[in-house]
């Protein structure tokens, strides 16, 4: 059983002994695959009559959004990410100044070898660069420009704010160059201007269960698992070049216009089904997003969530059709803007500090922590630093889970400081405070802003109506 713990599990293997004591107990069970090639933990195929929230595998299909993305990838957080803009720019000078140093080489030991460069294997380049982790992290695609003998320069990318961990933004170099992989996002935030909303759910095969989170800031991969990210806008340029790999990323070079993501065939379809409603992609976008947070759903559906990208289903009764598009709304609302949402009327317990302390050293959060340790510890209280406690934390809103945790456990994980073993680069938390929010304690507002957040979602979740589809 998948649910035993280690314990059973050893009491079992004592019981049968070998597996002729299986037989011997009759506990074999007969198993089959099923259509979809699935053993265990199969899906329901009830599932696959619903709209394909995306599809770019099967040009036949119609789905709701006409595209989307993965989460960008960096392969190289620690120098293309962290809390502080202005550390940012250092690291990202400092990392291009060695690549670029190394191209010289590169390019030099060539000409000397070989006369003109040449097509290099992987093993070579590898053989060939300095792996000083401290100054540059090299990865296939970083080699293979190496290889080509090109050169970088910090105009080919620009620093936007990305949310790097559920609640957690952060600055980001945003590059094709020194990003591994940015996907098709160029057409979902190409600049830090670009306004947009996304909707970014667990990917395929995630470990962690279904999550689902709206955002309105460029999204990481590891937002939540594996992150696919379906947005209400897509922007193209003046010329309607919409495709990922032409469209600009550095804004001010190209002037901008955007299209709706949500495709017509969806459109058309739901107004079908709500002939009463005045249906517009915005209500569909807000639907959508009630209907991810349905725990009927989630429940139902589990094992299809895992496997393959959502798929959304028509309710039956226009008055369920309004009660998930208005919590879906409301639970956009809170989670788009949870830094501005009221933060929750906890107690703060102020400790001895030098009454001549600003507020920078007074809020300047290390590492916030439990009193008592692992299972013992007090979860209506959590040291926030060694000046400030926070008590009368409801046990409720640690209920809030996504992407496998609490909310407020990502909160209390992320507003941090931390160094970066391989790089030695920082990244302190208190730095976006200070120089982005322009606010020391933004990590303990954010916090209480986190309790309310939580605790509003598990309410609206749990005023949705009962999941009853057109098709069933």
């Amino acid at each position: 059983g998948s649910d035993l713990g280690r314990q059973n599990k050893l009491n079992l293997l004592k019981e049968f002994q070998s597996i002729k004591g299986i037989g011997k107990a009759k506990r074999w069970q007969m198993i089959k695959p099923d259509s979809y090639g699935d053993w265990l933990d199969k899906r329901n195929p009830g599932f696959e009559v619903y709209l394909p929230i995306g599809d770019k595998l099967s040009q036949a299909q119609e789905s709701i959004f006409k595209n989307y993305s993965l989460g960008v990838i960096s392969n190289r957080d620690a120098w293309c990410q962290n809390a502080s803009r202005i550390l940012l720019t250092n690291n990202i000078s400092l990392t291009i100044k060695k690549y670029n140093e190394e191209v010289e080489r590169w390019v030099k030991y060539n000409e000397i070898s070989y006369g003109g460069m040449q097509s290099k294997t992987t093993q070579a380049v590898d053989d060939f660069v300095s792996n000083d982790s401290r100054s540059i992290k090299w990865t296939r695609n970083l080699k293979r420009l190496l290889s080509r003998g090109v050169f970088l320069k910090e105009s080919d990318g620009q620093k936007v704010v990305c949310v790097n961990r559920p609640f957690t933004k952060q600055w980001m170099y945003f590059s094709r160059l020194l990003n591994e992989c940015v996907y098709q996002m160029p057409l979902i935030f190409p600049n830090q201007g670009s306004k947009n909303l996304v909707i970014v759910t667990s990917g395929k095969g995630s470990r962690s269960g279904f999550s689902a989170l709206m955002m309105d800031s460029m999204p990481c991969l590891t937002v939540i698992e594996s992150a696919q990210c379906f947005p209400f806008w897509l922007y193209e340029d003046s010329a309607g070049t919409n495709k990922a790999e032409s469209l600009g990323l550095y804004g001010g070079k190209t002037t901008l216009k955007r299209r709706h993501a949500i495709s017509e065939f969806a459109l058309k379809r739901f107004q079908q089904s709500y002939p009463s409603e005045s249906v517009t992609r915005q209500d569909i976008f807000h639907y959508i997003y009630g209907i991810l947070h349905s725990e009927d759903y989630r429940t139902r559906y589990r094992a299809n969530l895992v496997r393959e990208l959502a798929r959304i289903p028509c309710v039956k009764c226009t008055t369920d059709y309004r009660a998930f598009r208005d919590a879906g709304q409301r639970l956009g609302e809170i989670h788009v803007g949870y830094e501005k949402v009221d933060p929750y009327p906890v107690e703060l317990e102020f400790g001895n500090h030098d009454q001549l302390a600003d507020d920078r050293n007074i809020y300047r959060v290390v590492k916030m922590k439990h009193p008592g340790h692992g299972d013992k510890g007090d979860s209506s209280v959590v040291i926030y630093n060694r000046h400030i406690k926070i008590r009368n934390i409801p046990p409720e809103a640690w209920e809030y889970v996504v992407n496998g945790k609490s909310a407020l456990k990502w909160v209390m994980d992320r507003q941090c400081i931390k160094t970066d073993k391989a790089s030695g680069i920082v990244n302190d938390a208190n730095r976006y405070a200070i120089e982005t929010v322009k606010n020391p304690r933004y990590p303990l507002d954010l916090f209480c802003r986190i309790i309310t957040v939580s605790l509003e979602t598990n309410r609206i979740v749990r005023s949705l109506p009962k999941l009853q589809t057109e098709e069933t």
